[in-house]
């Protein structure tokens, strides 16, 4: 026989101290993915320039400030992982503010050189086409989403 009361029960589980994992929100997955987007677009070209006489010459993202992004995107991921203590925060929204920043400055200034050198060409009737790359459009896209993620992030979690 048991020393236990015939009517005994298991207590009841301590409450929860843990809110919800943060990897199952769709604002952790935004700004991941985002930050994603901005390391892979950082590696890729970022303008084009094609003619026929002298080729085609593509500017990629590392060879100028996709450093920056790379580096920002990256070190996004890591305090945005993190993300519990409010310094950690803080830094998240810094670095995604930051890359908004360098990509929309970055996207400008390629756009008007783009306008420029197709305008050049036109002008002396050469065959010369100018373009932004694709790497430039997805840290462009990245560093949104990656603001948005963060921003949505604050507001859902205290």
């Amino acid at each position: 026989m048991t020393d236990q009361p015939t009517n005994w029960q298991p207590p009841p589980p301590p409450p929860q101290l843990v809110r919800q994992s943060h990897r199952q929100s769709w604002q952790f997955w935004l700004g991941l993915g985002g930050a994603g987007l901005v390391a892979l677009g950082s590696l890729l070209p970022w303008a084009t320039v094609d003619t026929d006489h002298f080729g085609t010459r593509t500017e990629y993202g590392i060879e100028g400030d996709g450093v920056f992004t790379l580096i920002g995107g990256t070190l996004f991921a890591v305090f945005f992982l993190l993300h519990h203590a409010p310094w950690q925060r803080v830094v998240a929204t810094l670095i995604a503010l930051g890359l908004v920043m360098v990509a929309v400055v970055e996207f400008s200034d390629v756009q008007n050189n783009v306008e420029k050198a197709n305008t050049e060409a036109e002008a002396f009737s050469a065959e010369l086409t100018a373009s932004v790359g694709v790497g430039l459009w997805m840290v462009l896209v990245g560093s949104v989403g990656v603001l948005a993620g963060v921003l949505l992030r604050r507001s859902t979690r205290s």
